[in-house]
C-alpha cells in the first residue's frame, strides 16, 4: 500500500479538503438510494496538493 505524507491533522491541505468535503453531506442524505460516499486517492493517501480535486467514491442501492 501507498502511503501519504504527514498526518491528517497537519496537514492543512488535507485538512481545507476534508472541511469541503463535510460542508456537502447534508446534500448526500438528501440523494435517494445513496448508501455511502468515501473519499479516494489523494485525500485518502495524505498527498493532495493545494490544487488536487477531490474525487469521492460513491454506494449506491441497486434500484438506483
Amino acid at each position: 500500500l501507498l502511503t501519504g505524507q504527514g498526518s491528517w491533522y497537519n496537514n492543512q491541505v488535507i485538512t481545507k479538503k476534508l472541511q469541503i468535503i463535510n460542508k456537502f453531506k447534508f446534500i448526500f442524505n438528501l440523494i435517494p438510494g445513496l448508501k455511502a460516499v468515501f473519499f479516494c486517492n489523494t485525500v485518502a493517501f495524505r498527498s493532495a496538493k493545494a490544487n488536487s480535486d477531490i474525487d469521492l467514491f460513491v454506494v449506491s442501492d441497486n434500484n438506483t
